[in-house]
């Protein structure tokens, strides 16, 4: 199976709402208000000009609600379906009202091992040349490296890497041991030459979206959101720095909606025939950045959650 990039995250929130003002006024995105086929409001945010990237719905709890992954064509996706269905796991087919909820033309779905929701889609709705921002700076590196990327806490990362590669057939870019209750992470690629895509944490008992990563064009941008969000208020969840990894200069906020919020400029683009997967390791002297990014926690916020027993 050959995912080509991450397409649209969806979470739920009982402040659904404070992305109205946190998506242009920090960040320089756009936000639209719609509603579902069940007249549920919902919140589209948007940093290019696909129908959005992230959906905020209204919920009693923060938690992650699905995640989207796109392939390149519909037979692309039938392949996948037959793939994942030969591994054992039980796809269903959207129905209409569920492709039209997220503007795209074919949409399968299915849980992962620890019952996060995850979308197979292809055909999202474009408006070309639509995207202004909230921003002057406001241009992201999308189109074939997707959206940005994900990170999930899992209880079992183990199982998590097995599934996510050998099944869903992502690539490993980077392992590092964080040490303590984290264990390692992992840090997988799709079909394009983002350094990652997904972003997997290891934490025993634990499960849910810890961050969302999106990527600027200009680094004033990431200086300005920086601005912002000390003057809306936002915790600050990571202090500006240069990851070791992909070599993104970023900060992190958390967000009123639970999860954490990096914007970053700079990333290395990986090439996929001649990358090997680099290994870091804090027992052997590894210190986690290039510089700074001293993290106020790390893995814990209101969408990572305890594991249903039947997930762990």
């Amino acid at each position: 199976m050959r995912i080509h990039s991450l397409g649209y995250v969806g979470v739920e929130s009982p402040a659904a709402s404070e992305w109205l003002a946190l998506g242009p006024d920090v960040y320089g995105l756009e936000v639209e208000e719609k509603s579902d086929s069940a007249g549920e409001s919902v919140l589209r945010v948007s940093w290019d000009d696909r129908a959005y990237r992230l959906a905020v719905h209204p919920g009693p709890d923060h938690k992650l609600a699905y995640i989207g992954w796109e392939l390149h064509s519909a037979t692309d996706l039938d392949g996948a379906v037959a793939e994942l269905r030969a591994h054992g796991v039980e796809v269903t087919e959207a129905k209409p009202e569920e492709r039209a909820d997220r503007s795209v033309r074919y949409l399968f779905h299915f849980k992962d091992p620890f019952g996060n929701r995850h979308e197979l889609f292809s055909g999202q709705l474009t408006f070309e040349g639509r995207f202004r921002g909230g921003h002057y700076q406001s241009q992201f590196v999308t189109g074939s490296q997707g959206l940005g990327h994900a990170v999930l806490v899992v209880p079992d990362i183990e199982q998590a890497v097995e599934f996510f590669t050998r099944v869903l057939g992502l690539k490993t870019s980077d392992i590092t041991r964080v040490g303590g209750p984290f264990g390692e992470m992992w840090f997988l690629r799709a079909a394009n030459p983002r350094h990652h895509s997904l972003g997997l944490m290891g934490m025993t008992g634990m499960s849910g979206l810890q961050h969302v990563m999106i990527e600027t064009k200009n680094m004033d941008a990431v200086g300005m959101a920086y601005d912002a969000a000390h003057k809306a208020g936002l915790p600050i969840s990571s202090s500006m720095g240069r990851h070791i990894g992909d070599r993104m200069l970023s900060f992190y906020a958390r967000t009123p909606t639970g999860f954490d919020f990096e914007i970053g400029w700079d990333s290395i683009q990986v090439n996929d025939g001649s990358w090997s997967a680099q290994y870091f390791d804090s027992a052997e002297g590894w210190v986690g950045e290039v510089w700074g990014h001293e993290y106020s926690h790390l893995g814990m916020n209101p969408t990572v959650h305890p594991i249903d027993p039947q997930h762990s």
